[in-house]
């Protein structure tokens, strides 16, 4: 079977609906570096620009810089920067499946060993654009990074040489400035990574002037970025597309129709990267906290609600969990009750992104494993869901009864079986699953649940207090906050003696949600 590249495209005839590149898209010029190659970058940002290209308002194209590794440049360049995008889902309770040849990648090169290419690179006029996916650790400022490493280690040091590369070739230009925009999943992307870059460049002691034209000259800009991005198939399901396809595609890419880019921008990124005009899911705000709290408490919030108590109740996978009606209930219930009242953003907008959570959550297409979101249950517990409880005794000096049940919920899925050396298990009926988070806080729940027997309600509340007034997990003493740990008590004791789906059900009634 012929691998996909430009010169496939020549006589190619698709057997099934597939958008194709136009021959004078490879000819457009280079306007973004993309720190970045991996699958969620090219499902999203090189989607975006393909589509505003298909639209002829972009116009460009990217050169992609592999950061750390040398593996996936080759392969990239031998399929001429093409991939194959499939986006599926639920549009309208109707499932669609779209098929896309992304054209948008000029080339790949591999920073570890073509460093002196990537600095050429940054000379082009044409560039306006850095956009990045590392990690969110990427953004770390290294103290230990040098400017004479080739390359440097760090994401910030590479940027930082790379931009006093291109200040000394273009002798300080100001209108030789860049748009840097980090598309990591991390509050205020583009100010960490400015002050990471400013710290290293004062670190290296550089030219005062290249300082101010890196401050005057470039802007970086926060970003939120989402789409689930399942990447490359398993072995069936590849077999099967390449035989609709009719050709190999080594970087065949799987995401959900979804997408969303909110952007803390001024006018002028607005004219530079017209994607709105495109009719992509783009959206320019002044102020991007509140769609950021927006993201952490709907979307991950509910995912971080609904694991525990899907898990134990013996579901696998979230569209499964989310079809379960009782599940469904609690989740539709607890986002519109105890999270979206305190967002600043208007209800009409929050409930339609409810909605959209909810539908995308359905997606037939996706396999969306409850213990690969339970990964770091703690700390996505501190911040996706606390501060709503918070928020709401704030201002009902109340408990907010399902929020707080998902917190017992937590509680007991965090009941830690076995320890041993190859890592920390819990046990849901024979069932083994692994925990991977802070080895601090696993001990700590392990130390907590060892130090009681749970069948006894006098027992289970000093677990509750135990686990509640730790400051180092919660940053706060849950205690303090009024029933909060007779409810919890409560809600474990139920779980262990009754199971989680008949408690489940309790309370739903108990709240009028489902009928007696």
């Amino acid at each position: 079977m012929n691998r996909l590249n430009r010169h496939l495209l020549l006589n190619y005839k698709p057997s099934i609906d597939i958008t194709l590149p136009k021959d004078k898209f490879f000819d457009l010029p280079v306007k973004v570096l993309q720190f970045g190659e991996g699958r969620f970058i090219r499902a999203f940002l090189n989607f975006f620009i393909d589509v505003a290209n298909h639209k002829e308002l972009f116009n460009g194209r990217s050169i992609v810089i592999q950061p750390r590794k040398a593996d996936m440049a080759p392969i990239i360049n031998a399929q001429d920067g093409l991939f194959t995008l499939c986006a599926q889902g639920l549009r309208n309770e109707t499932q669609h499946q779209e098929f896309m040849i992304i054209s948008s990648i000029k080339e790949a090169i591999a920073a570890r060993t073509e460093w002196d290419k990537v600095l050429r690179i940054a000379e082009l006029p044409t560039i306006q654009i850095i956009a990045s996916n590392t990690t969110e650790a990427g953004l770390v400022y290294d103290s230990q990074d040098r400017i004479d490493k080739i390359p440097p280690d760090s994401f910030p040091g590479k940027i930082a040489a790379l931009l006093y590369h291109r200040y000394q070739f273009f002798d300080g230009d100001r209108n030789k400035g860049l748009r840097i925009l980090p598309l990591e999943l991390i509050e205020n992307n583009g100010d960490i990574l400015r002050k990471s870059v400013l710290q290293m460049v004062k670190n290296w002691n550089l030219d005062k002037n290249f300082i101010n034209w890196l401050q005057s000259a470039n802007i970086f800009y926060n970003s939120i970025v989402d789409r689930i991005v399942t990447g490359y198939p398993k072995n069936s399901e590849i077999d099967q597309f390449q035989k609709q396809l009719g050709y190999e595609d080594k970087l065949f890419n799987i995401a959900e129709l979804y997408h969303s880019w909110i952007i803390e921008a001024d006018e002028q990124l607005q004219n530079l990267i017209p994607f709105k005009k495109a009719g992509l899911n783009i959206k320019f705000v002044s102020n991007i906290k509140d769609y950021f709290i927006r993201k952490v408490r709907i979307l991950n919030g509910a995912h971080t609600s609904m694991v525990p108590i899907a898990y134990l109740s013996g579901k696998n996978f979230v569209k499964e969990s989310i079809d379960d009606p009782l599940i469904n209930i609690y989740i539709q219930n607890l986002l519109e009750k105890e999270v979206i009242p305190f967002i600043n953003l208007s209800e009409n907008e929050l409930i339609s992104y409810k909605n959209t959570i909810i539908e995308r959550f359905r997606n037939p297409f996706l396999e969306h494993n409850l213990l690969t979101i339970s990964l770091y249950s703690i700390s996505k517990m501190k911040l996706r869901v606390l501060p709503s409880i918070l928020e709401y005794y704030q201002k009902f000096n109340s408990y907010p009864p399902l929020l707080l049940f998902a917190f017992a919920a937590f509680m007991v899925f965090m009941r830690i079986d076995e320890h041993t050396d190859q890592g920390w298990f819990g046990l849901r009926k024979s069932e083994r699953y692994e925990y991977q988070d802070d080895f601090n806080g696993l001990e700590t729940f392990n130390n907590a649940w060892k130090s009681i027997d749970p069948l006894k309600k006098g027992e289970i509340d000093k677990l509750a207090t135990l686990l509640c007034q730790n400051t180092t997990l919660w940053d706060i003493d849950l205690t303090k906050l009024s029933q909060f740990v007779s409810v919890i008590s409560s809600y474990i004791y139920d779980i262990i003696r009754n199971g989680m789906i008949a408690t489940l059900k309790q309370i739903l009634r108990k709240n009028n949600l489902v009928r007696s």
